[in-house]
């Protein structure tokens, strides 16, 4: 990692709510080794999001603590923390400018061969290299005129392109069908090799890429693999 040594990400007996009734995470641990694909899986409301929510440093456990390596995550400077993250969640937004531009938003002088690489990686370079502008395609106000997938992958492109230490893919691929899914997962973990992917995800067609599964019920997790 650029900024954290250590040979994991853990959670350590966290207990969380977001009101005072519910507790989302209830003595929850959990190990995410560097360097892995992570599956978290489970049902809507089972912790999925909370857990990344919390490792992305936007609220912090009630009791329990998280660690990078041996650092609390409370102690370091979550400015710095989250340039090691790119993250992509189910929802998409996108600007009325062209399909280049948004997924080289806040990135400068990125050559063209290695764009085109990302866009590989995702399955999105051939519909764009066929699209009448290419690269310089026009998407519309939020990508009104890509399908609801096209989006997420322009999304995850637009993570990748800043060549992150860790990559979160929070129902990034839920508008996919299976077989595209599977393959964008795939090159995903091949290309961040060394790096941490962590997939959340409901979907069971991305497991057989992963090093690690669990299966989150009722705040708990259970280890699938």
């Amino acid at each position: 990692m650029k900024r954290y040594s250590g040979e994991k990400i853990s959670f350590k007996s966290v207990n969380f709510s977001y009101t005072d009734n519910v507790n989302i995470l209830r003595d929850f641990s959990l190990n995410i080794p560097i360097g892995s694909a992570t599956v978290l899986m489970g049902s809507s409301g089972s912790g999925k999001s909370t857990i990344v929510d919390l490792l992305m440093g936007l609220y912090k456990p009630n009791s329990g603590i998280i660690t990078i390596g041996s650092d609390n995550l409370q102690d370091v400077s979550i400015q710095s923390w989250r340039k090691c993250i790119g993250y992509v969640s189910q929802d998409v937004f996108l600007f009325h400018s062209s399909i280049k531009d948004n997924i080289c938003m806040g990135v400068k002088d990125i050559d063209f061969d290695y764009l085109r690489y990302i866009c590989k990686l995702v399955e999105l370079d051939e519909f764009i290299m066929n699209s009448l502008e290419g690269y310089n395609t026009v998407v519309g106000d939020r990508g009104a005129t890509l399908s609801g997938g096209q989006r997420q992958r322009v999304s995850i492109a637009r993570a990748l392109i800043k060549n992150p230490d860790i990559l979160i893919l929070d129902e990034a691929t839920s508008a996919l069908d299976k077989k595209i899914a599977s393959k964008v997962v795939e090159n995903i973990i091949k290309c961040m090799s060394g790096k941490t992917v962590i997939v959340v995800t409901h979907r069971e067609d991305v497991l057989k890429h992963a090093d690690y599964i669990y299966n989150l019920e009722d705040g708990m997790p259970t280890k699938m693999l």
